[in-house]
């Protein structure tokens, strides 16, 4: 078989970092451990000895959630987090119904708030998925701010440059080796390949790359690492059986 192979080099890391905060008033009493792991109706930290809580989707909290409020996508959204929890027992909708209100005064309850059926806004933190705590911003006793902590993904990723005419290197879905810098060889899996960027080339000018990410089979192999160098070789058979 003839196969052809680069090695590149690319950053292991859990990713860019964003703020994660809120808009309540009142002083910061408590915030998590870094590399804590919140999920879905767990608590990111607490302003006045009062929880600020994760709920998962897209669409980032932009206004209360009371009686009388218009309907939208991100009433929906909350639903179907009340149903994730066990609070709401009926199909989530764009509106704010009684249902709903029961179902937040049930949620408040579990968390030992004062029962409204309301939540004002800052209360709860919308994101995408389950967010690794990488840094805290904001020591307790500062007051709340819309930047308290620094959130990434949960999962490191690698993501390495490569040249657009070795594309065929690097299929969605194809196996890469990964050297860690303990020498330990692992097993990647190639999850995307962006559009064509311009980078900073050698000679001081711009070059066209694809930037290709990858994740390890076994995130357990690189547990000891946080943001580190590694060396990717992407394979890729030409012919076989040529003799």
């Amino acid at each position: 078989d003839l196969s052809e192979q680069v090695k590149l080099s690319g950053k292991l890391s859990f990713g860019d970092a964003w703020d994660l905060g809120t808009t309540l008033p009142g002083t910061l009493t408590e915030v998590p451990p870094v590399g804590s792991i919140i999920g879905r109706g767990e608590q990111l930290f607490r302003v006045d000895n009062s929880p600020v809580v994760l709920m998962l989707g897209a669409i980032p909290a932009w206004r209360e959630f009371v009686e009388g409020m218009t309907e939208g996508p991100d009433v929906r959204q909350l639903e179907e987090n009340l149903v994730a929890q066990g609070f709401f027992d009926r199909t989530p909708d764009e509106e704010f119904t009684w249902s709903t209100i029961v179902a937040i005064k049930k949620w408040q309850k579990a968390l030992g708030l004062e029962q409204t059926g309301g939540i004002e806004l800052g209360r709860i933190v919308f994101a995408p998925a389950a967010v690794r705590i990488q840094e805290i911003v904001t020591v307790v006793g500062s007051p709340a701010s819309g930047a308290v902590l620094k959130a990434s993904r949960t999962t490191k990723e690698a993501i390495i440059d490569l040249k657009p005419n070795l594309a065929a290197l690097a299929p969605v879905g194809s196996s890469v080796e990964v050297q860690l810098p303990n020498g330990t060889v692992a097993v990647g899996t190639i999850t995307s390949v962006g559009a064509p960027v311009e980078r900073d080339s050698d000679n001081g000018g711009k070059t066209l790359k694809l930037p290709v990410t990858l994740v390890l089979d076994d995130p357990a192999v690189a547990a000891a690492f946080d943001t580190v160098t590694v060396s990717v070789t992407l394979r890729n058979v030409i012919a076989e059986d040529v003799l």
